[in-house]
């Protein structure tokens, strides 16, 4: 994915386990964000080889294949379901 900051992603989410395996140094992305909802990259950086992202608004850094490059609407009310 060709990320830049200042991008707007989409969050697509994970499943709990993806979460937990191999993720230890990120956060927990069900906790912090809505599924389906838009955030704006404010850092991308590669730690220990895995790429992370911090959004603007939103506290800790996230595994960059939780999120899909976001395209038309960028903002949504309610999460997908």
């Amino acid at each position: 994915m060709d990320l830049k900051v200042g991008n707007t992603v989409r969050y697509v989410g994970k499943p709990d386990q993806e979460v937990e395996w191999g993720y230890h140094q990120f956060d927990d992305p069900n906790e912090r964000l809505l599924l389906g909802n838009t955030y704006l990259v404010e850092t991308i950086e590669i730690v220990s080889s895995y790429p992370r992202i911090s959004l603007i608004g939103v506290k800790g850094h996230f595994h960059i294949s939780f999120f899909e490059k976001a395209t038309g609407c960028i903002r949504q009310a309610q999460p997908l379901q």
